[in-house]
């Protein structure tokens, strides 16, 4: 998330807390050209913790939103995307392991 926020076509904001107060964040992506009657298209990528292959999808899928192909300049020239990468945010930090301790 940090990587993509860099993105001046991105902006980053918490649009809820998880029952555990951990924030839910979202990007919203699209470009100030283009149309101004833009679509708009929901994107999330995990919503339980073994979702994890959701989560490679969701990154590739923001990386060509984000890049300079033909077809991405155009899609973010007509849409608005908004992307959650983590729906159930407790449950998902509740069931990874703690990182291994460093000696």
């Amino acid at each position: 998330m940090d990587d993509w926020e860099q993105n001046p076509y991105v902006t980053r904001s918490v649009i809820g807390q998880s029952t555990l107060g951990k924030p839910i964040e979202m990007l919203t992506i699209t470009s100030p050209a283009g149309n101004s009657d833009k679509k708009r298209v929901w994107i999330h990528g995990r919503s339980h913790p073994s979702e994890a292959p959701s989560s490679w999808h969701l990154e590739a899928m923001t990386d060509y939103i984000l890049s300079d192909a033909p077809l991405a300049i155009e899609m973010r020239e007509n849409a608005i995307f908004y992307i959650v990468p983590i729906i159930t945010r407790t449950v998902f930090m509740a069931a990874t392991p703690d990182p291994p301790q460093q000696e």
